[in-house]
């Protein structure tokens, strides 16, 4: 989905990194808090590896302080961890670099 949205200062958007607790193996994500509008809310974005390995960080901090489309999905999953626990996780997720400013 497409919505317009604000970050509202550099420091919302975060790089994190994670380990896969199986393999060890160690990737650089990040975190974004985005304000969108109708109805007013601030949302977290996740932002995978591929835009981090982008320079997508700084791009996006870049974009603080204006309105802009973003192209957003919302992804779900549930599964039965190591432990026999029922895991669930949901939340949204940028799919791209916004492309070009919105309308105030």
């Amino acid at each position: 989905m497409i919505v317009k949205g604000m970050i509202l200062s550099k420091s919302d958007v975060q790089p994190v990194s994670k380990v896969n607790p199986k393999s060890g193996e160690a990737k650089k994500v990040g975190t974004l808090k985005l304000l969108v509008t109708e109805p007013t809310q601030v949302i977290d974005v996740g932002i995978n590896e591929n835009i981090i390995a982008a320079d997508g960080i700084n791009q996006l901090r870049a974009l603080s302080g204006d309105y802009h489309e973003f192209t957003i999905e919302f992804k779900e999953m549930s599964f039965g961890n190591d432990a026999g626990k029922h895991v669930q996780i949901n939340g949204f997720h940028l799919v791209n670099l916004p492309a070009k400013t919105a309308q105030k």
